[in-house]
């Protein structure tokens, strides 16, 4: 890349070295231009014309300037990407590590819960039993 940029650079001094081409555009304002339209530009000054070569090379040596720039700057984001890549690479596997070693905990604390659950269950049916008889015995007595 480096090499196609040098060679870039020298063609554009071979071309800033050629004589321009003699092709003008014309410079118009807004108010020659309304002037235009209304017929009254006869009064009205043209402004000197431009070589459309000399904004070609100053385009060009622009670009030619401003290429390494942004091609640096691509460089260190995508150095930057890869980073933040392996960065969070790395802490999804330590969280998987952690919820791994989590897993058994987890699993005999669900156990546990189910275990009381069923056992608070089974008192309840219990109790339920319990006031179901002691409501039969009272509609017998009376």
């Amino acid at each position: 890349v480096e090499q196609a940029l040098q060679a870039l650079a020298q063609e554009a001094q071979t071309l800033d070295v050629l004589p321009l081409l003699g092709v003008a555009s014309e410079q118009k304002s807004g108010a020659s231009a309304f002037a235009a339209l209304l017929d009254l530009d006869e009064q009205a000054q043209a402004l000197p014309a431009e070589d459309m070569g000399i904004a070609l090379k100053r385009d060009l040596s622009s670009l030619l300037t401003r290429y390494p720039g942004e091609l640096k700057r691509t460089r260190e984001l995508i150095v930057q990407r890869l980073k933040l890549r392996d960065s969070t690479e790395q802490k999804i596997a330590s969280l998987q590590t952690a919820l791994d070693d989590l897993e058994p905990e987890i699993r005999s604390e669900h156990g546990r819960i189910q275990t009381e659950v069923r056992l608070i269950q089974g008192t309840i049916i219990g109790i339920i039993l319990l006031v179901a008889l002691a409501i039969d015995r009272l509609q017998r007595q009376l």
